[in-house]
């Protein structure tokens, strides 16, 4: 006896691609076909290969400002020397310049090391010692790409594929993301490790999850408010996600604790080698020119109020006028309010929680605007806040179709 045919309304009903007219795929978070990656790749091929292919400086170091030029050195230091040590490769000129602006640290017998405590050199120092300083600015390349990337799948919950890939796209060359990506950046780094982290975390993939927010630490450190509330959302999501017996809710959180230090296990090892303790990093020993050191521990006495307005809206560094397109959240968040599935706005409410904490903290910074392009230190605030973002480009999509 053979099945009868599903009537043409029922497949309205539970096909929403047919309500959309067919035009976007519903939200998934089924693996993406091959075709859909070769589109994705040529993309990011066009938003950051050519251009930076065109906008490669003739001075050996042209791409590397900022902090940038001391992560490099730090590389060529482990790819040549096998050592941290960044004396060998300055002049006393730049050695004065670096300590007046704070970029060295003292290790445990008194030799000028990396400030920052990050293993983005022990990444980069393979791609130094295959192409020099540009195999650098290619790995960066690669970091900026994967971005753009992996905000396909961390978007596809919520949004259908069209809407997946035109987000991405809009957020990899209309955000700060685009500008960093000429650099050599642990900032761009951490917020990939993010990026893929909160893959992990829709997912469920617990160990997964726990393992790349640890490694985001151990990239960037500045990166740990927003880390810090994405470990207990998570947490609270796979126990909310019901059911099991106490000892399956503790395996959760034991996956997910024993993933992060995993992760954060590489920078507490660094610390431990040049500093004495895992607790002490580069930012606590800052060399100071009279052979001293000094702590940036104490640097967070901004205002809060005050230092929150000027993230937000300083002409410069302000995260608004600089990245116009993130405003699209706010018509997303009245989309986001009315998603249907109740696990879905946990997930987003959980971004949103990690955004602020991220963004409080860094309004509090007294170096809130050491950065050369828009406020590097809210860059994570990208992926965090494109779930809405996406939300309000599918609507505008929808809208246009009916136009």
């Amino acid at each position: 006896m053979t099945r009868p045919a599903t009537p043409p309304y029922v497949r309205c009903v539970s096909d929403p691609s047919a309500v959309r007219g067919g035009a976007s795929p519903a939200p998934s978070d089924a693996p993406l076909p091959a075709r859909v990656w070769l589109a994705i790749a040529g993309l990011v091929f066009l938003c950051h290969v050519v251009p930076l292919l065109r906008l490669v400086d003739d001075q050996p170091r042209g791409f590397l400002w900022g902090d940038a030029n001391y992560y490099a050195l730090a590389a060529q230091s482990l790819a040549e020397r096998g050592s941290l040590d960044l004396v060998a490769p300055l002049t006393e000129e730049q050695i004065r310049a670096a300590l007046k602006e704070d970029q060295l640290a003292r290790d445990d017998s008194g030799r000028l090391v990396l400030k920052h405590g990050s293993i983005l050199p022990f990444l980069g120092a393979p791609f130094f010692a295959l192409l020099g300083i540009r195999g650098l600015l290619l790995f960066n390349v690669l970091l900026t790409s994967g971005i753009v990337v992996a905000l396909v799948p961390l978007l596809r919950p919520f949004v259908g594929i069209a809407a997946a890939l035109a987000t991405a796209y809009l957020l990899g060359t209309a955000t700060l993301v685009s500008p960093y990506a000429y650099n050599f950046s642990a900032d761009v780094a951490g917020t990939l490790a993010v990026v893929l982290a909160l893959v992990a975390v829709l997912r469920r993939a617990l160990f997964a999850a726990g393992l790349l927010l640890g490694l985001a630490v151990s990239l960037k450190l500045s990166l740990l408010p927003a880390v810090a509330t994405l470990a207990a959302g998570t947490l609270a999501l796979a126990l909310a996600d019901g059911g099991g017996s106490a000892p399956r809710r503790a395996l959760a959180g034991v996956r997910l604790a024993f993933g992060g230090l995993c992760g954060v296990a590489p920078m507490l090892a660094l610390n431990a080698t040049l500093f004495g303790s895992i607790w002490v990093t580069g930012y606590q020993r800052i060399a100071a020119p009279d052979g001293g050191t000094m702590s940036h521990a104490s640097d967070f006495n901004q205002p809060l109020v005050a230092g929150f307005v000027r993230a937000l809206f300083d002409g410069t560094y302000g995260l608004v006028p600089t990245n116009p397109v993130l405003l699209l959240a706010l018509f997303g968040a009245p989309l986001w309010l009315r998603l249907p599935s109740r696990r879905q706005r946990g997930e987003i409410a959980l971004l949103l929680a990690a955004a602020l904490a991220q963004l409080v903290v860094i309004a509090r910074y007294d170096q809130w605007n050491y950065s050369h392009v828009s406020n590097r230190f809210l860059m994570v605030l990208v992926p965090l806040l494109a779930p809405l973002v996406a939300l309000a480009v599918e609507r505008l999509g929808r809208l246009a179709a009916r136009g």
